[in-house]
């Protein structure tokens, strides 16, 4: 299923294949990542902004990689990096939207928290 996921966030944000290959990358340590970048996409934020924001924070997930930074919080950057891009470029996402979908994505409640309340 992760697979199946991981195209369809590729084809509804059409995005190139050097972000497709951080993407799977990013599936492969937090299956509950590509849920929420999924449920996000299907509640209606999409299009090039969303498609931009994930580019720029898989681009800065992939360093934090490199660099031996810890899971957690890769996983917390690369969220805050991607709503705040989001924010940047006029499209905002309530706490509430925020908050069923990480209970939808079963993203870690330290991440949800922090992601809710800054």
């Amino acid at each position: 299923m992760s697979i199946t996921r991981t195209i369809e966030i590729q084809r509804s944000l059409q995005l190139d294949d050097k972000t497709m290959v951080i993407l799977r990358n990013f599936d492969i340590d937090w299956n509950c990542g590509t849920r929420f970048i999924l449920a996000l996409i299907k509640s209606g934020v999409t299009g090039q902004p969303v498609a931009n924001a994930l580019s720029e924070a898989l681009f800065e997930y992939k360093i934090m990689c490199q660099l031996g930074v810890s899971d957690y919080e890769r996983l917390y950057h690369l969220f805050y990096q991607l709503f705040a891009k989001l924010q940047s470029q006029g499209v905002s996402v309530t706490n509430d939207t925020i908050s069923s979908l990480c209970q939808l994505a079963v993203v870690p409640e330290p991440i949800r928290e922090q992601l809710i309340n800054g």
